[in-house]
């Protein structure tokens, strides 16, 4: 049985890898060398491809990083700016009161004059 065995499988081996007996097997290894022969060639293409997408990948990575920190820099410039706007806001009103006090102080202070010129010019 062990021998009827062996010699099925070496049949079979022989007629997978060995020499073909006639030409349609020859014409069936031959298109199977060339599937695999394409199939190899496209493996290579998409290796090659994921190669170039994985470096551009890392390449848009690295200069998305570059631009985080950018951003991070432009960020804490536009907080310090918009703080500064403000405490020149908060100066330019205290100013504005303070100019608007001495204006109302000034037109008190020129009305009183005239009342004063005027009751000297009544007499």
């Amino acid at each position: 049985q062990r021998a009827a065995a062996k010699t099925k499988t070496t049949t079979s081996a022989g007629f997978l890898f060995g020499k073909p007996k006639d030409a349609g097997e020859t014409a069936t290894k031959e298109s199977l060398q060339y599937e695999l022969d394409k199939a190899n060639e496209w493996r290579e293409e998409l290796g090659e491809e994921l190669r170039r997408t994985k470096k551009e990948r890392d390449d848009a990575m690295e200069s998305a990083e570059l631009y985080k920190r950018r951003l991070k820099e432009a960020e804490k410039d536009v907080f310090k700016l918009e703080k500064l706007t403000q405490e020149q806001e908060q100066k330019f009103n205290a100013f504005e009161i303070v100019v608007k006090k001495q204006i109302k102080l000034l037109e008190g202070m020129v009305k009183e004059r005239d009342e004063q010129l005027a009751k000297t010019q009544q007499k």
